[in-house]
């Protein structure tokens, strides 16, 4: 039963979600550092998505015909895995791949392409697999297996869907900064001018340094329980609680970013009338095309590779802002 292993996962409730309003989408890149729970998660989101009786848990019902076939192994499932001895995945391998997909499905299938390793594309294969992810066939879903997704080009990943099992999913939704981030992003459309990316701007260095006093706060009030060691120096534990506050900021400030990513790709599907997270509310966003749409989130992959590096954040979110608000 791997379905079980996807059902008890806590994003389930929103994938189940989109599954029932039709609204799943025709690619997925799942990427964690765990492989094989990987590989088993979509083993048993497979189940579930195929079964055309599902439970009100979401559980497949076993017995009708999709269920049928998927007990005998011979449901419409094709996979890929690197096979050559660079351990790469070759042009010629994904366009055996896609050869597959190409007759018409029974009314009620749903044919599943499943790529693992999919960090091992090179970058041609990457390219080669483009249309098919611009113009799926009748239903199909793709689902691009990785623990190295930031490996793959922007173009792939502007096309699909990410769940990241490394985290909790959409944890952000959460978090304190969370109203503040979306009502930034909300004033940052498009065209809207420098007087707009200027405060946009601001707020958001000023969202970002604010996460140092969380942290701190978040530290200190963790160690108000916690017993003194005698044995310890003044200044090893003074050590001990700027790493804990670094790292606990850290973490915050990923998570920060991984929300502002996901908006950028929320923007991205809406601009095309596609499904998206549904997180970010953006009301404006069919009103953008492709290529602007586009070509913010390639900006902001620019802005990720910045904010990694020790200096300068405030003078990259400034000028990335300041692209986006351009007219």
């Amino acid at each position: 039963m791997t379905y079980q292993t996807f059902l008890d996962d806590k994003v389930s409730p929103y994938i189940l979600k989109s599954l029932k309003s039709n609204q799943s989408g025709h690619a997925w890149i799942v990427s964690g550092a765990d492989v094989e729970y990987l590989n088993e998660f979509v083993q048993g989101w497979i189940e579930v998505m195929i079964c055309l009786d599902r439970g009100e848990d979401g559980s497949p019902c076993g017995v009708c015909e999709a269920c049928k076939r998927h007990k005998l192994g011979i449901h419409n499932c094709n996979t890929l895995k690197p096979m050559s001895l660079s351990r790469s995945i070759l042009t010629d391998h994904i366009r055996q791949f896609i050869s597959k997909f190409g007759y018409k499905p029974l009314p009620w299938e749903i044919k599943i392409g499943i790529i693992y390793e999919a960090d091992c594309m090179l970058e041609q294969a990457q390219n080669a697999f483009l249309k098919t992810l611009e113009e799926p066939p009748p239903q199909t879903c793709f689902f691009l297996v990785s623990n190295k997704a930031d490996s793959l080009l922007d173009t792939i990943r502007s096309r699909c869907r990410t769940l990241n099992l490394n985290r909790e999913s959409f944890s952000y939704l959460n978090k304190p900064w969370f109203s503040e981030l979306q009502e930034i992003l909300q004033n940052l459309k498009p065209a809207n001018g420098i007087n707009s990316a200027w405060i946009g701007g601001s707020k958001l260095n000023s969202l970002m340094a604010s996460l140092r006093t969380q942290a701190e706060l978040e530290i200190m009030s963790d160690l108000e329980n916690e017993e003194e060691d005698e044995n310890e120096k003044a200044g090893d534990r003074k050590k001990r609680l700027e790493l804990a506050i670094k790292t606990k900021m850290l973490e915050e400030r990923e998570c920060l970013i991984n929300a502002l990513e996901l908006w950028f790709c929320d923007l991205l599907k809406l601009s095309q009338k596609l499904s998206s997270s549904a997180c970010f509310d953006i009301p404006w966003a069919a009103d953008i095309s492709w290529d602007r749409a586009l070509k913010s989130f390639e900006d902001f992959q620019t802005l990720k590779d910045n904010l990694k590096a020790p200096m300068g954040h405030n003078e990259a979110i400034i000028n990335f802002v300041s692209k986006l608000c351009k007219a």
